[in-house]
């Protein structure tokens, strides 16, 4: 059958990384069915752009939930999961980093929580004579490597300088399926806000510090 593609982008408007991620999807053939997933609060889908695909897309799924506005980048990892199984991907791609946070935690933290392989700077996805085999096309450097991996795989994609912000072909769009929580059998106690940064440091008055032993001091400053 026709390999499955999920690609994952923001709530609140593609990234170049998560438009080069879709460009990588409608680039890979006939063969493959594309699917797009987000997961946010309404507020954050109500920013979102109308989305351009760059060629055909089957599904556009999307998890809303208030309480996703605040969620951690692992909480959103692990939801974008749940969707990739309930849509039965054999790929996802997602960008390596969104242009707000810069961080590039949420395809590594799909690829844990699928325990999934995971490659970094995909430039392209090939389908294979076998169904249970892919082959992804890595940059590193100058250097193109081929990779064949069993499904599922994660994939991070960079952006690759090529992407358009309009359609090259007249798109229709599927209807956007909704999907909550309970759809995907995940339990709202599962959903953890940001920051989830242990031991933060945080400001306190300067001369509280001066007044107060080196141990006190540490007490004051880390977030317990």
């Amino acid at each position: 059958g026709a390999v499955i593609i999920l690609v994952c982008v923001e709530a609140a408007g593609l990234s170049a990384a998560s438009r080069a991620a879709l460009q990588v999807a409608c680039d890979a053939g006939p063969s493959v069915r594309v699917v797009v997933a987000s997961a946010g609060s309404a507020q954050q889908f109500r920013k979102s752009p109308t989305l351009n695909p760059p060629g055909r897309i089957e599904r556009i799924v999307r998890l809303q939930e208030s309480a996703l506005g605040d969620a951690n980048c692992d909480t959103t990892a692990m939801l974008l999961a749940e969707i990739a199984r309930h849509v039965k991907a054999q790929v996802v791609l997602a960008g390596e980093q969104s242009d707000a946070e810069g961080q590039g935690l949420v395809a590594a933290g799909i690829a844990n929580h699928l325990q999934a392989p995971y490659l970094a700077g995909v430039a392209a996805v090939v389908a294979t004579d076998q169904p249970d085999r892919l082959e992804l096309i890595s940059r590193s450097g100058r250097c193109l490597c081929r990779v064949i991996s069993p499904a599922p795989v994660v994939a991070a994609v960079p952006p690759l300088g090529r992407t358009a912000e309009t359609p090259t072909t007249d798109v229709t769009l599927p209807k956007v399926e909704v999907l909550s929580l309970a759809d995907l059998g995940v339990e709202a106690s599962r959903l953890v806000r940001r920051p989830d940064l242990r031991g933060t440091l945080v400001s306190t008055p300067g001369q509280v510090v001066r007044n107060t032993t080196f141990e006190q001091a540490a007490r004051l400053l880390l977030r317990r």
